[in-house]
């Protein structure tokens, strides 16, 4: 018996307890890393269509900024649905308003407006003046 005792006492290894803790501890801390990973995902999308919807939203004002004046009227520039970021209609989720406000004597004021839907309702406003 006293042999016994010596062998159980002198055994090294791990208890089922401590491997049990130690799989609960790396389980705990690959499931947050996944949920950092996620959102960053997400988060990177978002940061993408924003991107592409101010670059909408720029290229309308760089194309009415090389009309002539009287050419910038809202009846030329309707709103366009479905745009990808190319500007090509019905192939995206954008959509690209231009509103022109003639009010001031020898200006015009425009707000290109692009809307797209990304875990709610998202909007780009981008404003100039454009002189005569």
């Amino acid at each position: 018996m006293d042999q016994l005792s010596r062998r159980v006492i002198t055994e090294r290894g791990f208890s089922l307890i401590e491997v049990l803790v130690a799989l609960f501890i790396l389980i705990f801390a690959v499931l947050g890393t996944m949920g950092l990973l996620t959102s960053n995902i997400s988060n990177t999308r978002f940061a993408a269509q924003i991107t592409e919807a101010t670059t909408l939203a720029q290229d309308r004002l760089e194309a009415l900024k090389a009309k002539p004046f009287d050419d910038i009227i809202s009846a030329n520039y309707p709103a366009q649905t479905a745009l990808d970021v190319n500007g090509v209609n019905g192939a995206g989720v954008y959509t690209r308003t231009t509103t022109i406000d003639t009010s001031v004597a020898n200006l015009k004021q425009v707000a290109v407006t692009v809307l797209w839907a990304y875990g709610g309702t998202h909007t780009v406003v981008l404003r100039t003046v454009i002189s005569n």
